[in-house]
């Protein structure tokens, strides 16, 4: 075999090794991340069985509770071993992998959690950040409130957490001035165009106009952060009444008056917050990839 002839099978040699270099690596490496999520989705669901066997044994019969369990706390009483390891890192769980069970009149659902709910967050607040505890409720209040959410990418306020951990957030900004038989029909057109199957999936409920109790709590010094620059829409036991933007006073509109309507959207409570401190220039942002 002459010399440019060894020279050619070198260099084809080499060029069919990297060729099998780069087909293969992706192979392997790829079957590897998928055995290290299956792996995870294993170990998750044994952390979710060992919490409803623990909650078993803790809880018996109490309704309308949420419990909080660590995996820390599941390997210290005796449910996970402790050698356990998160599959994805190699490394211990840390305390904000946990699983919150919620009990909501006799309907017990876990929650596999991997960061901060918006209860845990909100427990750690208080008037300063305009926050008020009031009847097991964590509601904000006033002009300051530090309640800003990025949702559906837009701005929404948070107008309370409930002892359940659901979250109430009501639109920013008003998209249109709507005539009352015309709300419930907006209501239910928004709903289906305006939000996808992701934004859904965290949404324990439909759109809803703000009620008048929610609207009275949201102050604070005579004043509150539910305002605009147009009459807005209110919903009262039996009816729809209007929210004068002037002097906050509500009243019977006529029969031909039209008003904003500001969505109001109740969050489901194992939504996880991943960034911003509820400031106007910081909102929260929702960790979207538990779904």
């Amino acid at each position: 075999m002459s010399k440019n002839n060894k020279i050619i099978l070198c260099i084809t040699s080499v060029v069919i090794i990297l060729i099998l270099i780069f087909i293969i690596c992706p192979m392997i490496l790829n079957s590897v991340e998928q055995s290290r999520y299956i792996s995870f989705n294993e170990s998750k669901d044994r952390i979710l069985k060992s919490a409803e066997n623990k909650y078993s044994a803790d809880v018996s019969n109490v309704s309308n509770t949420i419990t909080e369990y660590t995996v820390g706390e599941l390997i210290e009483s005796g449910y996970i071993s402790k050698d356990v390891k998160n599959p994805l890192t190699g490394k211990k769980y840390d305390d904000d992998t946990k699983v919150i069970v919620s009990n909501e009149n006799g309907k017990i659902k876990l929650y596999y959690i991997s960061g901060s709910t918006i209860l845990e967050l909100v427990k750690k607040l208080n008037s300063k950040d305009g926050i008020y505890y009031e009847n097991d409720e964590y509601i904000y209040k006033g002009t300051e409130a530090k309640n800003y959410i990025s949702f559906n990418q837009e701005i929404y306020r948070i107008i309370k957490v409930d002892k359940m951990g659901y979250m109430y957030i009501i639109k920013e900004n008003c998209d249109k001035t709507i005539k009352k038989n015309n709300i419930k029909s907006n209501l239910s057109t928004t709903y289906n165009d305006k939000y996808d199957v992701y934004m859904k999936k965290i949404m324990a409920s439909k759109l809803d106009v703000i009620t008048k109790d929610l609207y009275i709590n949201s102050f604070i010094n005579d004043d509150t952060y539910i305002k605009g620059n147009k009459n807005i829409w209110i919903k009262t036991e039996n009816d729809y009444e209007i929210i004068d933007s002037v002097n906050s006073d509500i009243y019977i509109p006529a029969s031909n008056e039209g008003a904003c309507i500001k969505y109001v959207i109740k969050l489901k409570n194992n939504v996880v917050i991943e960034n911003g401190d509820g400031s106007q220039l910081n909102p929260y942002t929702i960790n979207m990839k538990n779904y």
